[in-house]
């Protein structure tokens, strides 16, 4: 069965506040335990500096020693790709992030399509505690976000991206982003689509290089890959 991409769209109040508050709980039970450890709140996160983001993949935690999410959240992110794709799906990818300077690098998001998937992703990206406003790009298609708002979209095959931001000391920016793909498509992406979408998403970027100059300038000293 061929999937096709799901068309780019919003969802306002995407988790209940007891879902919303249970997320939190993780996150802050993750940094204190960094704190008890070594004094560290993101000694249990990763520092990603391409992004300008600190990291947990909750999804690689739900069998692990440290804390992760309630199973009543992974139960609603489940049944939000069932509905989505309309059947069952396999492994989801969960991550939360927080864009800060405290990662060591100016947060930035190019132009891009994602790899992480082997087939047509099923994507939404969600706006969480922030004291900033930053603008989400599905293509051309600008979403304002707002507190607990997600973005759907396929990001195997649409370019997603941010303008340029500047982040001052205490700015930041959470998001949980959750992927997967329908368990009826039988049709991996090829190494040719993905150097299409390399091609395409150096197209958007140089449509937009107003808007991210300073991105654009961070990916070129950095050599290499760089959202």
């Amino acid at each position: 069965m061929i999937i096709e991409p799901i068309a780019p769209h919003a969802e306002a109040s995407f988790f209940t506040p007891e879902e919303y508050a249970s997320i939190y709980k993780t996150i802050n039970d993750t940094m204190d335990l960094g704190v008890k450890e070594s004094g560290d709140k993101w000694q249990h996160f990763r520092k990603n500096t391409n992004n300008g983001f600190n990291v947990v993949f909750l999804s690689e935690r739900r069998h692990g020693p440290l804390p992760g999410l309630s199973q009543e959240v992974e139960d609603k992110i489940r049944s939000k790709f069932e509905e989505k794709t309309g059947g069952p799906v396999g492994h989801i990818g969960i991550l939360w992030a927080r864009y800060t300077l405290e990662s060591t690098a100016m947060p930035s998001l190019m132009p891009h399509q994602d790899r992480s998937e082997t087939h047509t992703a099923f994507m939404f990206t969600a706006e969480l505690e922030t004291n900033i406003d930053w603008d989400f790009y599905v293509e051309d298609e600008k979403f304002t976000m707002e507190k607990n708002k997600a973005i759907w979209f396929s990001g195997t095959h649409q370019s997603h991206w941010r303008p340029d931001y500047d982040f001052q000391e205490g700015d930041y920016y959470d998001i949980i982003l959750c992927q997967t793909h329908s368990g009826a498509d039988e049709n991996p992406l090829e190494e040719e689509h993905w150097l299409d979408g390399d091609d395409h998403s150096n197209e958007v970027a140089e449509k937009y290089a107003k808007l991210l100059m300073n991105s654009r300038a961070k990916a070129a000293m950095m050599q290499g890959p760089c959202q």
